[in-house]
């Protein structure tokens, strides 16, 4: 057997689909069938393959249905045992915009789990983001002890909000769902984007772009689940959102509505970990608080990445009160270690993420929580 770590092309993503209805079988057949039309078309599938002496296929000259065929009758003989999927999502960090990726499907087949495949996936997804300059990614954990050796920390807490007693009924109600095929339905729907994008820069400094790519996709999205989209209104003006889905059990999927119309519910809970990747890129988007009369303060700080070696640097950090910037020290390796690090600051690259993404402030760093903005009120609520 030959085992392969490599990037699943166009072709042969397909061929993850069995893994994913193996990990996930909560999943319902209509919303993988959903996924594996939809989301593959512009992610990266990092798997590791394992391949028959003699048996591997050649994706480029076979058709899909012949592909899966030939899956099913030589079995074994090409295999996904072990993945990560990189969905692409559009984020709004402070003041910049970036591609970031989402890991969903992180997923070793039952009799390959314990061999340490993941570790190497995640190692070479880290890396190799490290050389195109990711800043960060995030993921939905399903046990965040597993993440925590990666470098992954908690950065948001999921809120769940209702409608006030009082405003829930006098809003004229709306449905995007089912999908209309007509100019005033399409307007509709650029009219609800827009207003949900403009909500969330409102209310968060981190979140997905909501477009009317975005709409359309997660309109499929809860198509799948038998699920539905309400846009409220106070006489022509949109006041808020509501989604719910599910097939065997209905929950709500989202509500957004501005703080005079809806109440917090139940406690916020931890939801989305993250875990910086090129650190100096993320620096840039942290600035000076409001109130700190300096133009500019520096911080002669060292960053420990167990995995990345490139970011196991000493910075100096220019903080201003439009954003930062970041340059390298060269230290001479003749000089000792004592006398040629003189430091103001020292993190974990899990420590700069919590702090950065304004979830917990390290000890380490609470005398410079005077004078440093974190990137506050992160807002990552996406599934796949």
């Amino acid at each position: 057997m030959i085992m392969t770590v490599k990037y699943l092309t166009e072709a042969e993503k397909q061929e993850s689909r069995s893994l994913w209805e193996e990990a996930f079988p909560e999943d319902s057949r209509s919303f993988t069938d959903y996924y594996y039309r939809e989301k593959v078309t512009d992610n990266q599938i990092l798997a590791l393959v394992e391949t028959a002496a003699g048996g591997a296929m050649n994706p480029a000259r076979t058709s899909a249905n012949v592909r899966r065929q030939v899956s099913v009758q030589r079995a074994g003989a090409w295999r996904v045992e072990a993945m990560i999927q990189m969905n692409p999502y559009l984020l709004q960090v402070g003041r910049n915009r970036w591609n970031i990726d989402y890991l969903v499907g992180v997923a070793t087949r039952k009799d390959r789990r314990r061999r340490g495949y993941m570790a190497m996936l995640l190692n070479k997804y880290l890396t190799d983001s490290r050389e195109k300059q990711i800043p960060f990614t995030f993921l939905m954990p399903a046990d965040e002890a597993i993440y925590r050796p990666f470098g992954f920390t908690c950065i948001f807490r999921q809120p769940k909000w209702e409608w006030k007693p009082e405003v829930g009924k006098k809003f004229r109600k709306q449905p995007l769902l089912p999908w209309i095929d007509r100019d005033e339905y399409h307007k509709r729907l650029a009219d609800t984007a827009e207003w949900m994008n403009a909500w969330m820069s409102r209310h968060y400094e981190v979140y997905a772009v909501r477009n009317t790519s975005y709409l359309y996709r997660l309109l499929q999205e809860l198509e799948s689940e038998e699920g539905t989209f309400d846009v409220y209104y106070e006489d022509d003006r949109i006041v808020g959102v509501q989604s719910e889905w599910g097939l065997n059990e209905r929950e709500e999927r989202l509500l957004y509505a501005d703080e005079k119309y809806v109440t917090t519910v139940g406690e916020e809970k931890p939801a989305i970990m993250a875990r910086i990747i090129t650190p100096e890129k993320v620096m840039q988007a942290v600035c000076l608080r409001p109130e700190v009369s300096e133009g500019e303060i520096n911080i002669r700080i060292r960053i420990e990445d167990p995995i990345i070696e490139d970011n196991n640097r000493v910075w100096i950090w220019h903080v201003t009160p439009s954003g930062s910037r970041t340059e390298r020290v060269y230290i001479d390796p003749m000089v000792r270690k004592s006398q040629r690090e003189k430091l103001d600051l020292e993190l974990t690259v899990t420590e700069l993420t919590s702090w950065l993404f304004g979830y917990e402030v390290p000890e380490k760093a609470k005398s410079y929580e005077k004078y440093v903005k974190p990137l506050a009120r992160v807002f990552l609520d996406e599934i796949v």
